[in-house]
């Protein structure tokens, strides 16, 4: 979201003579200044696909990693 106080408010005015030629615009600071503003909503769908395959990947890695420390316990530990 565009901060207001951030806004640039560009003001065209004629040029006058001590002006350089290809100057023609002040650019003013003005908080106060109404101005519309463009605001974009995005909508986030849930991909139910997406949601259950991470959850089935991180099962996995939950299943493999109590199974190396049941084949620690039952296996390597009992050989010290």
């Amino acid at each position: 979201m565009i901060q207001p106080h951030l806004v640039r408010v560009i003001f065209l005015r004629k040029a006058r003579p001590n002006d350089d030629p290809k100057v023609k615009e002040v650019v003013k600071m003005e908080p106060t200044k109404n101005v519309e503003i463009e605001q974009k909503h995005v909508e986030r769908r849930m991909d139910s696909g997406m949601v259950a395959s991470t959850f089935i990947k991180y099962a996995a890695y939950i299943v493999i990693f109590f199974g190396f420390l049941y084949f620690l316990v039952r296996y390597v530990f009992p050989m010290f």
